[in-house]
């Protein structure tokens, strides 16, 4: 409850930000869709074994020339896996995750493409606010305690795209969550603590 108070502090005074400089900005609007890889640290596998589908629109905001902040809202698919391909012959390690994020990045872009007023190359880093909707598992000694999974989450994002015109674009993002999925101590079972960590990998279409 206060890391998700502290988040929407942040994008508060953010918006405030902005609405004060409207005279200096350029504004935009993004979707994103793509492919998820997931894993879940503490939870015995190694490796971002998960896919899953994901879906975001952003809004954009120019605070100087190359550097953007922008904030959204996205359906995430997450979770963990025992393989990447399972097989479903034999019971397989699974944790299905679904969630709302928003994210806040700030963006610095380069290579300025004149004749079209574009920049190919984007970097970014910043964070996001989760919100649980969904829990599904099987064979993954979480089965049972799914009700205790922490429903808010707050994470930092690292990333990064490149432009091959003026509306469309190629990147990808690695996310970490700041705080416990699900702790051992929550209800005295012997269980590892969770943390989400997941890559994005997207096509993004600017209006």
């Amino acid at each position: 409850m206060l890391l998700s108070k502290i988040y929407l502090t942040l994008c508060t005074t953010l918006l405030f930000i902005i609405s004060h400089n409207l005279h200096a900005q350029t504004f935009g609007a993004t979707i994103q869709a793509g492919l998820v890889a997931s894993q879940i640290d503490g939870d015995q596998y190694a490796g971002y074994n998960k896919p899953g589908p994901f879906i975001g629109i952003n809004g954009i905001a120019r605070l100087k020339e190359k550097f953007y902040i922008e904030t959204g809202i996205a359906y995430v698919f997450r979770g963990s896996q025992s393989e990447f391909l399972q097989d479903n012959s034999i019971p397989q390690f699974k944790i299905n995750l679904q969630y709302i994020d928003i994210p806040v990045t700030f963006h610095y872009k380069d290579w300025l493409v004149p004749e079209d007023e574009f920049y190919r190359m984007d970097f970014y880093a910043g964070g996001y606010f989760g919100r649980l909707i969904h829990s599904y598992a099987e064979y993954s000694g979480y089965d049972d305690v799914l009700d205790l999974f922490n429903k808010n989450e707050l994470g930092i994002v690292i990333g990064g795209a490149y432009s091959f015109g003026p509306h469309g674009s190629l990147g990808a993002k690695w996310c970490r969550g700041l705080n416990y999925l699900f702790k051992h101590n929550t209800n005295g079972v012997n269980q590892n603590s969770l943390i989400n960590r997941f890559i994005q990998f997207y096509y993004q279409y600017k209006f």
